[in-house]
């Protein structure tokens, strides 16, 4: 792949001080696949957000649909419904490239919203506040 940009002199002038540091001559292509790989990881919770978004506005608009498949599974990806089936072993395959999906059975209540793991808040001007405190014996 061939990528064309401009970055700023100054931070172009840093990179390759730094790949020439880390990686030694031709080590351009090493520090920009990381830098890829590090980039694609933390966008993928941004992705999972826009395809969770998509897929829970299908569902309002698709409710009047979905109540004519009462004890069938659905599928809803990608801000679409995707298939229709009578278990979710027919639906295996669909959307498969979905960061999000929906799947449950029409006429049952959707599960409550979890949040899992525990969440702590400190108090403000305490940096120990919501740490166990644990005595020696």
């Amino acid at each position: 792949m061939t990528i064309n940009t401009k970055i700023p002199e100054d931070v172009e002038a840093r990179f390759r001080r730094t790949v020439e540091q880390l990686y030694g001559t031709g080590g351009t292509a090493i520090a920009l696949e990381r830098a890829i790989e590090l980039w694609l990881s933390e966008t993928k919770y941004e992705i999972v957000a826009i395809e969770r978004k998509l897929n829970n506005d299908a569902l309002k608009r698709l409710q009047p649909e979905l109540e004519k498949q009462q004890g069938r599974y659905v599928v809803i990806a990608h801000g679409k419904l995707q298939g229709v089936g009578d278990s979710i072993e027919s639906l295996r395959s669909l959307a498969p490239n979905a960061h999000h999906r929906l799947v449950f059975k029409v006429g049952e209540p959707l599960p409550r919203k979890r949040r899992l793991g525990w969440r702590v808040r400190r108090k403000q001007g305490d940096p120990s506040a919501g740490i166990a405190k644990t005595s020696s014996l």
